[in-house]
């Protein structure tokens, strides 16, 4: 079936990458939603590849928290609406069918994105299955992003990424060099957020790095994260991580973006160090 996806061309590139907006789609009732083509490719998928966390958890809980029901991925589905869980279903690019549906919403995004970052790389997917009244805690992500609600209401809590009252540079330069997306909200910035209501048929634009937390209403939640990179989301990573390394001597480097003559240099040095390492060019 052809994917329809609705937005405003003015909004979009005036937001795009700057701010959060939202997009309509028909993906509601899609088959590849239902909770029987869910259950297969949960079967499919690599148990790496599939994340349980625990629904019942604070706005912010850095460590995160796992669920003790000890149901496997199938199991976990079936009995969604009690089990308090929020089911993550990584890389579902490995599943020709879902690799198509993604191919087909970002061949129509492209033309709006290229202008604003070109080269779009590493295309891929995440499906999360929900319990009700779940929390996903305080987080960021760092690859271009865009969430479709496809059942379910949730409710999407999101910060200024350029705000370094709530984003100091070294939780940024921290949350690069370490697996765990998840983060500490300042007490001072709780009540900032802008709160966005998405609705089934709702896709939202979640610009890189912007801090936001979810909370999901009264029914199971179905969505899944549309993501791809491109060279500048992959430089942007490199010199968080180089900037970690520095702030280790006791130096404070100069953010990413401040300087592109002095972003090129730890480019430099990591393409220089990755060559040295891994005897083979860096692809950033």
């Amino acid at each position: 079936m052809t994917i329809d996806i609705d937005f405003d061309a003015a909004e979009f590139d005036e937001k795009f990458e700057r701010q959060p907006f939202i997009l309509k789609h028909d993906l509601t009732g899609h088959p590849l939603f239902s909770y029987e083509k869910l259950i297969e490719a949960a079967n499919r998928l690599p148990a790496e590849d599939i994340e349980f966390n625990a629904g019942d958890v604070d706005i912010v809980a850095p460590e995160g928290k796992k669920p003790d029901h000890g149901f496997t991925p199938e199991e976990t589905i079936n009995r969604i609406r009690e089990v308090q869980t929020w089911l993550g279903l990584k890389k579902v690019r490995q599943l020709p069918e879902y690799a198509d549906l993604i191919d087909e919403v970002l061949d129509t995004l492209q033309p709006h994105i290229d202008p604003h970052c070109p080269g779009m790389r590493n295309r891929e997917a995440f499906i999360f299955i929900t319990s009700p009244n779940s929390t996903v805690p305080y987080h960021m992500d760092p690859e271009h992003n865009f969430l479709f609600q496809i059942q379910g209401d949730k409710y999407f809590t999101i910060w200024d990424k350029s705000d370094r009252q709530v984003l100091p540079e070294e939780e940024i330069e921290h949350h690069y060099g370490q697996t765990n997306r998840k983060m500490v909200l300042p007490e001072s910035a709780k009540d900032s957020g802008e709160s966005i209501h998405l609705k089934p048929g709702h896709a939202m634009h979640v610009p890189i790095n912007s801090p936001h937390y979810v909370t999901n209403g009264d029914e199971v939640s179905i969505s899944i994260s549309i993501t791809f990179e491109t060279p500048s989301s992959l430089q942007r990573e490199v010199v968080y991580r180089v900037n970690r390394n520095i702030r280790k001597f006791g130096i404070a480097p100069s953010p990413y973006g401040s300087s592109s003559v002095v972003d090129g240099m730890k480019l430099a040095t990591y393409r220089l160090y990755h060559l040295l390492r891994y005897q083979r060019p860096s692809t950033i």
